[in-house]
């Protein structure tokens, strides 16, 4: 099986003047609401428990590349993405993007699993650099009518934090891995790029 891939919240509440409803980026990536009354709260509209993310495939993304094993293919923006070597030996496809702060890849394996185990097949790989990794969110997604679900994680490499956006899926043709990085310290801002790339994914 080739799918392998390479913690927790942490809030602080700086509190001096009185302030309006302010929503404000913690540092495992996650959007938060502060409001007047000192009171916060997630932001995050995208959660399992509001329903399903649907993404399809957009005009910009125009450019395709197709699977050697003629299973699937990513259509991508070539004004936001580029072709990648070197950060996974196993993917089939891998792309950085213009600003070379985010990495995408994409991996293919012939067996179908669930996307339940693929989470934690995705954990236990991750763990075994950090033992600290951790899941900061799972929601369900539809990508051009296939059913999966995308899995936020963070895991610390070194001294740096990263926050890995990986969308995985799985029917008769096998099992996709659709992952996105980058360091935490960007990650809100990365993720709708993220969301429109995996959105060119055909399987």
């Amino acid at each position: 099986m080739k799918i392998k891939l390479f913690w927790g919240c942490a809030l602080v509440l700086l509190c001096g003047a009185l302030f309006a409803e302010e929503t404000v980026i913690l540092r495992n990536g996650r959007r938060a609401i502060l409001r007047d009354d000192f009171t916060w709260s997630y932001a995050e509209t995208g959660s399992a428990e509001s329903g399903i993310l649907e993404l399809n495939t957009t005009p910009d993304l125009t450019t395709e590349l197709r699977s050697k094993t003629g299973k699937f293919s990513v259509f991508y923006n070539p004004s936001e993405w580029v072709p990648a070597t070197g950060l996974n030996p196993d993917a089939e496809f891998q792309f950085q993007n213009a600003d070379n702060t985010g990495y995408g890849i994409v991996l293919h394996d012939g067996l179908s699993i669930s996307p339940e185990q693929m989470k934690s097949i995705l954990i236990f790989n991750a763990r075994n650099i950090d033992p600290d990794t951790e899941i900061l969110e799972s929601q369900k997604a539809i990508v051009n009518g296939a059913e999966g679900e995308i899995i936020t994680y963070a895991a610390r490499f070194e001294t740096l934090r990263f926050i890995f956006y990986a969308l995985v899926t799985n029917n008769e043709k096998g099992t996709i891995q659709f992952t996105f990085y980058t360091l935490d310290s960007v990650f809100d801002q990365l993720k709708p790029q993220f969301q429109r790339a995996m959105a060119g994914l055909i399987f």
